[in-house]
């Protein structure tokens, strides 16, 4: 743990706003106010490039990262695991949508 003298607590956990600890939970946290970012306010080329299936379990994903109680937020090996998960799915069916001319 170490101890915050400055930051934006906007973007932290709520817990580091009573502790001012930081904490592997409380990173993990962050990383779900990141990715829920990336997810909400970040572009792309063309509706076919996105994989709305896999939207559910992001938002899924995200959800976890900041749940309120950090014991129940998943470790960053998890994280790792279930994107390249998503990362896999992605790679199969990139493609899939270009018909042969």
């Amino acid at each position: 743990m170490r101890p915050v003298d400055s930051g934006d607590f906007t973007h932290m956990a709520p817990e580091v706003t009573w502790t001012r600890m930081l904490t592997p939970e409380a990173g993990v946290y962050s990383m779900g106010l990141v990715l829920h970012a990336v997810i909400n306010s970040g572009t792309r080329s063309s509706p076919k490039d996105t994989n709305f299936e896999l939207l559910p379990r992001i938002e899924a994903l995200i959800q976890k990262c900041m749940h309120s109680r950090p014991s129940e937020r998943p470790s960053v090996h998890g994280i790792f695991i279930e994107l390249d998960s998503i990362a896999s799915v992605v790679q199969q069916t990139k493609y899939q949508c270009w018909q042969p001319i």
